[in-house]
């Protein structure tokens, strides 16, 4: 039993201090926090933001294909976006 108290406690102080990080960078961004965006780089490269400036990804098409560069954290990007950009060269 006391192994089982001892590995329970150091799980809850682990949660505890992931908890504390995480608070720690949202509170860091909140005066930055914007909507996620695409900018055009050129005409062939997009940069792709998250709004927290955590995160960014890139697009780079070329003349048959598209390249996406990063998968994100889940808030870039979406299909309504992709939509909007030009097909390839």
């Amino acid at each position: 039993m006391k192994k089982y108290k001892k590995k329970i406690i150091i799980l809850l102080v682990l949660i505890v201090v992931v908890s504390v990080i995480i608070l720690l960078t949202l509170w860091q961004n909140t005066g930055r926090i914007t909507k996620p965006e695409a900018v055009k780089i050129n005409e062939t490269t997009y940069q792709f933001t998250d709004g927290l400036n955590v995160s960014n990804m890139y697009l780079l098409l070329g003349s048959e294909k598209a390249l996406l560069i990063d998968t994100g954290n889940g808030r870039q990007i979406c299909p309504k976006q992709l939509a909007r950009l030009p097909t390839c060269h």
